[in-house]
């Protein structure tokens, strides 16, 4: 990425975007794939949620990462029906402040009442 502010996004086949003033270096980017399975042969409602989360880096300076889910958010789910999340998102970024960046993205299952 060159030194100006702006937006990257990863859709949930793995294309990446840039607003312009933002120059992507190369074009290996993915979204992340959850495989979401149960032993209960009676269907379950799950709903699935994620909070945006900052990246930080040894200086600690941070990035804000807003994470897409892609189809779907609320499912059912039984034992012969595994289903797949796919993870995509945004990162903001608010000028040249390099490093490597790091953070844990919490993806929450909630098991919705009957």
């Amino acid at each position: 990425m060159g030194g100006n502010s702006g937006n990257v996004s990863v859709n949930a086949a793995g294309l990446i975007t840039a607003t312009p003033g933002i120059i992507l270096i190369g074009n290996d980017a993915q979204s992340a794939r959850i495989k979401v399975m149960t032993n209960s042969i009676v269907p379950i409602n799950i709903t699935v949620t994620a909070d945006n989360i900052y990246l930080v880096n040894g200086n600690n300076q941070t990035l804000l990462l807003n994470p897409n889910l892609i189809v779907p958010q609320s499912f059912i789910l039984t034992a012969a029906t595994p289903a797949y999340i796919n993870v995509g998102g945004t990162l903001y970024v608010p000028g040249s402040i390099p490093g490597v960046y790091t953070g844990t993205l919490l993806v929450e299952f909630t098991q919705n009442n009957q």
